[in-house]
């Protein structure tokens, strides 16, 4: 075993045969300050893995979230591979996450795209965290290239017996959970089955597949909104789990392998509704016993936000909107966005051309890019879903990126060529992430909104 620093004071453990010699402690954060150690840490953290900068500055982002705008009160871990620069190591440490280098599990020789994936397995070391840190008991692995729009602590705090819970892939016909949003709970036993599964992988064989042959009969499915894609403002269309706010019930359903709080209801309107009282909705979450929890006071002493950054939020600048008509009706079967199981969603439009809902390009009557983005904004307001697609956005807990790009690659002015028939809420949702990595992220990933 070598020791190799990252940044000033912190020292981690490194494996030289991780991917070979699992049993032992690789990877293992070592040299905890004495002092630090008089109070037992924490057994529950969330989980980010990077493999590439671009990833690392995605996790610099939603780290700012947790902390500075949802003040989290757990610890936050990432995982990285050697492909991630010491300047964003030392980023990554200086937001106060514990890193943690890795040597990510391979795919099976053969497995296509296996360049593009060649690292994905690296989060289903989340379920050995508990090697990783030994104080461990519970932790949310998620995806980097997400944004974080809501308060997730409740989940640590919940009695959740099952070893993992996951959102359902809504975006898949079949009994599917996806891997970009996981709740752990940490044990050999655990470990030991999907590191089986690792040392005995099989051709076209990605996180997604594994996790779902160990865990799919006993996983409890949590609801769509913590792994939402955002194609759903590109394409004008909603997810089966979204209800509108005059169509909640206040009742709470319990099922086998239903997670206490129904996808079905909004959760900060049902307690409304319940409570009779008025509060916002980014202090708030709910507990499976009906019982409401501020976040600010379960935390202690509100913290101050960095002036020098713009505040992440699920607030949206609403204009004034006429009434939601009662009629109108969740998407049909053959409307769910295309993407694939893994969440990588190439464009879909071949031709560069932006598309309207149903693959109908919108006609430019050989007026400039401009001039048709213009016409576009005045007609948006008429059409299907623009009301009901800025209340999704206030429901969303983690938004996934899926359409058009990664957010560290597509600009206000890529934005605007290329779909001008898209919601308002889709550009808000890549100038939110862009705007934040430009001040916090070490390299020029992003230069321009």
């Amino acid at each position: 075993m070598t020791t190799q620093a990252f940044g000033q004071g912190s020292s981690f453990a490194v494996d030289d045969m991780v991917a070979f010699d699992l049993g032992s402690d690789a990877g293992v954060a070592h040299g905890i300050d004495e002092e630090t150690a008089v109070e037992a840490p924490s057994p529950y953290a969330y989980v980010f893995y990077a493999t590439q900068d671009t990833y690392a500055c995605s996790v610099l982002v939603n780290i700012r979230q947790l902390k500075d705008v949802f003040e989290t009160k757990y610890r936050i871990h990432v995982l990285i591979t050697n492909e991630v620069s010491l300047s964003y190591v030392e980023a990554l440490e200086d937001s106060g996450a514990t890193v943690s280098l890795q040597a990510a599990p391979a795919l099976a020789n053969g497995t296509e795209g296996a360049g593009y994936y060649q690292d994905c397995l690296l989060k289903l070391y989340g379920f050995r965290m508990h090697q990783i840190d030994t104080s461990l008991k519970r932790v949310i692995v998620m995806d980097s290239d997400q944004l974080v729009l809501r308060n997730l602590d409740y989940l640590f705090e919940d009695k959740i017996e099952a070893d993992l819970a996951a959102p359902r892939a809504y975006w898949i016909a079949k009994e599917t959970f996806s891997t970009a949003f996981m709740v752990i709970t940490l044990s050999d036993r655990v470990w030991h089955v999907v590191e089986k599964a690792l040392d005995n992988i099989q051709i076209d064989k990605y996180d997604m597949d594994i996790a779902n042959e160990l865990f799919g009969d006993t996983v409890l499915m949590l609801p769509g909104h913590f792994v939402t894609l955002n194609s759903h403002w590109e394409d004008w269309n909603l997810p089966k789990w979204f209800h509108k706010p005059e169509a909640i019930v206040a009742g709470i359903t319990n099922g086998t392998h239903e997670v206490a709080w129904s996808e079905t209801q909004d959760l900060n309107k049902r307690e409304q509704a319940q409570q009779g009282s008025q509060f916002e909705p980014s202090n708030y979450e709910t507990a499976p016993d009906g019982q409401l929890k501020d976040s600010t006071q379960a935390n202690g002493n509100k913290k101050g936000t960095s002036e020098s950054l713009p505040k992440m939020t699920t607030d949206v600048n609403l204009p004034t909107l006429p009434k939601i008509k009662d009629d109108d009706s969740q998407m049909a079967d053959d409307l769910l966005p295309d993407t694939i199981p893994g969440i990588v969603n190439p464009s879909k439009h071949s031709d560069g051309k932006p598309h309207l809902p149903g693959g109908i390009a919108p006609p430019s009557h050989g007026k400039s890019s401009s001039e048709v983005v213009s016409t576009e904004t005045l007609d948006l307001k008429d059409k299907r879903y623009y009301n009901e697609l800025y209340e999704l956005y206030k429901q969303v807990s983690v938004l996934h990126f899926t359409a058009m790009g990664k957010p560290w690659g597509v600009n206000e002015q890529m934005l605007k060529d290329g779909r001008p028939d898209a919601h308002p809420v889709f550009r808000e949702q890549f100038m939110t992430w862009r705007k934040v990595a430009r001040n916090i992220c070490p390299t020029d990933i992003v230069v321009e909104l």
